[in-house]
């Protein structure tokens, strides 16, 4: 074969196998793609747990506690920017908190390390703390430091917790200690509510008061002749006799002394026996003078009024006191050189009952390799979240734990197993023994904010403490 047949050989071999390696090369690229899980923050959805934002003067610091019981403190003049130049004026505070696995699992921050399916962080509650001025993020100083007090969603003190820095938004680092303490805060104000007040009494009586009028004989008992006609609502009574009977016996005599809102009744009645002895029979009755016409009518415009009164400074009380309630007993309590995400956690070995392989009524209408759709495990006790792309489907665990599961598909919706679904399919019979082999689960379809809506029900906001008058 002559030079240039060779040449047009080879050339001919180079058009043919060029297009051959790129496929091969996308093909590789594309395989990559569909089994490399991504570093650092993936959220599932648009939708995120929203920041808390707090404006505050960089030359003051700011002490900035939370309905959770977290309490934040930045020092006065600890802010530089990225260049080290000092910071002044106005900056803005931003912070959110992910306290349970749903809220974990909208972050998107990453809850495994590396590769491994089989570990995962069980989380005792993590935050996300940035500071800004202008959009710009801002650093601390060196040497400055911020002092953390975070809501422990666990409530014990576990040895096995660390808490870890997810550095450049990426990777857990090593993790160090920190310190476990009670919400001294929380219990001091509890302790300080002020007592509830005192009701204000209806002056105008109803069917169930105890109604009574004094009928004595004036010329016997002149100092009565004051409360004639006078109607008397009872409040207490205590003695011999019931307040019915001390009113209906004959009197031997009767004193009536004003003890300031309410007056007390005292009542002697001597009565012979068979035997011819004198019994004493005494009895005490606490009760406040009745009201009539302009003052009655005076005295139940000023009840309405007490009484609205009352209503406020009481739903203040409980309102606070419900507050309160809410915040965490016991505090994560560390120091932090910068900000970012912080994450209370220990490292877990999944419990696994068995392996199967998963299969979900949505694969009749998407195919989810090449849809690449993420199977999230939400476990729901252990606050922790397990990623499987769809070609690790057939690795997916039949778990012990309590956990819920949602895949997020390209159409807009969610399929959603409840924990309750998840844990009737696995075991059916209600035994405890696992199935094994291919389990098909069905579905819940959502919307995105249908989705968002269920898993994370919204409470009032309580941010905010009420002032007592």
């Amino acid at each position: 074969m002559n030079a240039i047949k060779k040449r047009r050989l080879i050339k001919r071999i180079l058009l043919i196998t060029a297009p051959l390696s790129l496929i091969a090369v996308l093909g590789i690229l594309y395989y990559l793609k569909l089994t490399t899980y991504p570093e650092g923050i993936v959220r599932p959805l648009e939708e995120q747990i929203t920041f808390n934002t707090e404006t505050f003067n960089a030359d003051s610091g700011i002490v900035f506690h939370q309905p959770t019981g977290t309490h934040i403190v930045i020092p006065a003049g600890a802010l530089v920017d990225k260049e080290g130049r000092e910071v002044t004026g106005d900056v803005e505070l931003k912070f959110r908190e992910f306290q349970n696995a749903n809220e974990i699992f909208l972050s998107g921050i990453p809850m495994q390390l590396g590769e491994n399916r089989e570990k995962y962080m069980s989380s005792g509650g993590m935050m996300e703390l940035r500071v800004e001025q202008n959009g710009e993020e801002l650093v601390l100083r060196n040497g400055e430091e911020v002092q953390v007090e975070l809501a422990n969603a666990t409530g014990i003190k576990d040895p096995d917790f660390r808490m870890f820095f997810l550095t450049d938004d990426l990777n857990w680092d090593a993790g160090r200690d920190f310190e476990v303490v009670n919400n001294d805060r929380r219990d001091s104000a509890l302790a300080a509510l002020p007592t509830p007040p005192t009701q204000p009494i209806n002056p105008d009586p109803d069917s169930i008061d105890f109604i009574f009028e004094i009928a004595a004989d004036y010329k016997k008992m002149p100092h009565l002749k004051t409360w004639e006609g006078v109607s008397w609502k009872l409040k207490d009574s205590k003695g011999d006799l019931t307040p019915e009977q001390a009113l209906s016996v004959i009197w031997s005599s009767i004193d009536i002394k004003d003890q300031g809102e309410d007056f007390e009744i005292k009542i002697i009645s001597e009565q012979p026996f068979y035997n011819g002895k004198i019994r004493k029979f005494e009895t005490k009755l606490i009760a406040s003078p009745m009201l009539q016409g302009e003052e009655l009518m005076a005295a139940k415009e000023q009840y309405l009024v007490d009484l609205e009164k009352y209503k406020v400074i009481l739903a203040k009380l409980k309102e606070e006191e419900s507050r309160l309630i809410k915040e965490a007993g016991v505090l994560s309590k560390f120091s932090i050189s910068g900000f970012g995400i912080f994450n209370i956690d220990k490292i877990e070995s999944t419990m696994i009952l068995a392996h199967a392989e998963f299969t979900f009524d949505f694969e009749e209408e998407i195919n989810p390799l090449i849809n690449e759709i993420m199977l999230y495990v939400i476990l729901e006790e252990e606050n922790g979240v397990i990623k499987f792309k769809s070609h690790d489907w057939n690795k997916a665990p039949i778990l012990s734990s309590v956990c819920s599961m949602a895949a997020v598909l390209p159409n807009g919706t969610v399929a959603y197993v409840s924990s309750d679904t998840y844990r009737a399919t696995v075991d059916p019979d209600g035994d405890g023994i696992p199935m094994n082999g291919t389990i098909l689960f069905k579905t819940i379809r959502m919307d995105y904010e249908e989705f968002i809506e269920d898993i994370l029900p919204t409470e009032p906001d309580n941010k905010s403490i009420p002032s007592f008058v």
